[in-house]
C-alpha cells in the first residue's frame, strides 16, 4: 500500500524529475499493522448507529471502532500519567 502526497517545493529546492521545480509527488510506504481476529458482542443499537455512520462517512465500521480504541486508550494512558 502506497499513498501519493504533492506537496509544494521552495523555489530553491531540488527538483523533481517531471514536475515543475516547486512541485513534487512524494510516494511513502505504508507498512499495514499485523492484525488479529477479534469477536466481541455489541448493543444492538450501537451497531445499527456505527454501521450508519460507516456509511456516511465512506469508511469501513471496523475503521471506525479501531478509531474509537485508540481514543478510548489515548485518553486513558494519560489519566494514568497523571
Amino acid at each position: 500500500m502506497f499513498i501519493l502526497i504533492q506537496v509544494q517545493l521552495s523555489i530553491n529546492s531540488y527538483m523533481c524529475v517531471g514536475f515543475p521545480l516547486n512541485t513534487c509527488i512524494i510516494m511513502i510506504l505504508i507498512k499495514p499493522m499485523k492484525r488479529k481476529q477479534f469477536t466481541t458482542t455489541l448493543r444492538e443499537d450501537y451497531l445499527k448507529r456505527i454501521k450508519i455512520l460507516a456509511v456516511e462517512q465512506d469508511k469501513a465500521a471496523n475503521d471506525l471502532l479501531e478509531e474509537a480504541i485508540e481514543w478510548l486508550l489515548k485518553n486513558y494512558e494519560k489519566k494514568d500519567k497523571k
